[in-house]
């Protein structure tokens, strides 16, 4: 029975697919890691991009702990995404353009 601790792991370590048990809210669709119907954490080359985008208690608590798990040097940290968002995480990195 995965959990969101077992999902968050496998994602880090290169799973392109999983999901939590039971509830299944938490699921790795190739280099996105995402909660209920929002991306959470992306790959960006040996980098993660993390939505800090506040939307649950529960979603905050995943995001607390993946900024646990992983290195402040590997994260780039982005806000301000809408919940649903279907694009990249890219999209909201400052300074880029499309």
């Amino acid at each position: 029975m995965a959990t969101f601790k077992d999902v968050t792991e496998q994602f880090l370590n290169g799973a392109v697919e999983g999901s939590s048990s039971g509830q299944g809210n938490l699921k790795i669709k190739g280099d996105v890691l995402v909660h209920y119907y929002t991306p959470i954490l992306e790959r960006y080359g040996d980098k993660y991009i993390l939505n800090m985008a506040r939307y649950s208690l529960v979603t905050g608590r995943l995001q607390k702990q993946l900024k646990e798990m992983i290195s402040e040097d590997q994260l780039v940290i982005v806000k301000r995404v809408p919940e649903g968002y279907k694009g990249s995480l890219i999209d909201f990195i400052e300074g880029t353009e499309d």
